[in-house]
């Protein structure tokens, strides 16, 4: 299901006759939900969890920090609230329950934590500060432990659009071969650490390195299906709106004051100009790997309500409302890719990336062309070498017959 370019995972609760709506998020770890009484907590359907158990697992209540996506920004909060037992579903074509599921239920937020769906579902790998004893509250770790899955495996495709013939997909102690394209490949990559699905950039932008200044060198990424954008440290979106000022001119790209920047033009004729956004990054065997991710998938359009003119929206985001220091590959990315997040070896964390294949004809061919022109210039060079000499030659002996 797709709520302004959030997907959800449908679980029910307990006795609950119909499903919560969580978003997917590689951000944190916990499955999160707002307490009927939580303070500073607001969600899109107005619905809040109300415990249908006797007594929390903790007395005190806990503190986290949680990042949290709220219409295209990451937002930061503060959340106090306590751990709960459930019995819980997966609401899916083959419904898979367990019991004594943990969750985390906000009763305050600080300054305030605002979600469209009903709560997210951490999936990020266990940070290992484990908030309860001797207690799996890591989403992963419950699901293998409780035989929900057999690996601790799930992969996603997903796409900014709704569509009934293909809709967005998460599948749990695996991932779906039926959705590999038959031109591309699986690619692994090493993730940057043990506690988070991300890895390290070698160089990427536009129409220039992003990462040539040290400045903007913050070159880790992490991979997060619960945010529908692409998301830059603040430094390195100074630096992309720059090259993108400097590049068009003619017709400028406008940013707000939320840094959310646009064309006054329709995105038919925007993506006529602008290139792929390339990422460099070393795969686990060392090679290194281009991933593109082309303007339709980070171009919008939309209507300006006041001035009813037809603009260009663009899914580059900068960190404006959150210090993260990293890059947020979201759906914009995503959509272009099968991704499968592998934690079977809590150790050897991997990420998979279905690519398109570079046939050996198409490098062949790009080699005879270089190989061609480089032909073609030693000839011309050649060429004019020999012009040169004959016109100097030609130039002595008119000058000995004058003397």
């Amino acid at each position: 299901m797709l709520w302004d370019y959030n997907h959800v995972i449908d679980l029910k609760l307990g006795d609950a006759s119909a499903p919560i709506k969580v978003i997917p998020s590689t951000l944190h770890e916990d499955l999160v939900l707002m307490n009927k009484n939580c303070k500073g907590c607001w969600s899109m359907p107005g619905s809040k969890w109300n415990p249908d158990v006797k007594s929390p697992l903790n007395e005190v209540n806990i503190s986290h920090k949680l990042d949290f996506v709220y219409m295209m920004h990451l937002y930061e909060a503060t959340l106090e609230g306590k751990y709960w037992m459930l019995n819980v579903c997966l609401d899916s074509d083959q419904p898979v329950c367990s019991t004594d599921f943990i969750v985390f239920a906000i009763e305050k937020a600080t300054p305030w934590f605002n979600v469209l769906g009903d709560g997210y579902i951490g999936l990020a790998p266990s940070n290992g500060n484990k908030s309860l004893d001797a207690v799996h509250n890591n989403i992963l770790d419950q699901m293998h432990f409780k035989k929900m899955i057999n690996t601790k495996v799930f992969g996603v495709h997903t796409h900014m659009y709704n569509s009934t013939e293909d809709p967005s997909q998460i599948r749990f102690g695996g991932y779906n071969e039926d959705l590999l394209r038959e031109d591309h490949e699986v690619v692994w990559f090493k993730t940057a650490s043990s506690k988070s699905w991300g890895f390290e950039i070698i160089s990427g932008g536009l129409h220039e390195n992003l990462f040539n200044t040290a400045a903007t060198n913050i070159k880790h990424a992490i991979i997060e299906p619960g945010y529908p954008y692409i998301a830059m440290p603040k430094l390195a979106f100074v630096d992309f709106v720059n090259s993108m000022q400097s590049a068009y001119p003619e017709e400028p790209m406008t940013c707000s004051q939320n840094d959310w920047c646009f064309f006054y033009n329709p995105c038919e004729d925007v993506k006529k100009h602008i290139p792929d956004l390339v990422f460099e990054i070393l795969d686990s065997n060392g090679e290194q790997r281009e991933l593109r991710v082309p303007p339709s998938s980070f171009l919008f359009s939309d209507t300006d309500y006041k001035t009813k003119l037809e603009v260009c929206h663009v899914g580059i985001i900068g960190m404006k409302f959150n210090d993260m220091q990293m890059w947020v590959f979201g759906q914009a990315f995503m959509e272009n890719f099968y991704t499968i997040f592998d934690g079977s070896d809590s150790n050897n964390l991997k990420i998979g990336l279905n690519v398109r294949i570079v046939s050996g004809s198409e490098t062949n061919f790009t080699e005879i062309l270089a190989l061609s022109i480089c032909a073609v210039l030693g000839i011309v060079v050649f060429c004019l070498f020999v012009v040169l000499c004959c016109r100097h030659r030609q130039e002595a002996r008119l000058e000995h017959a004058k003397t």
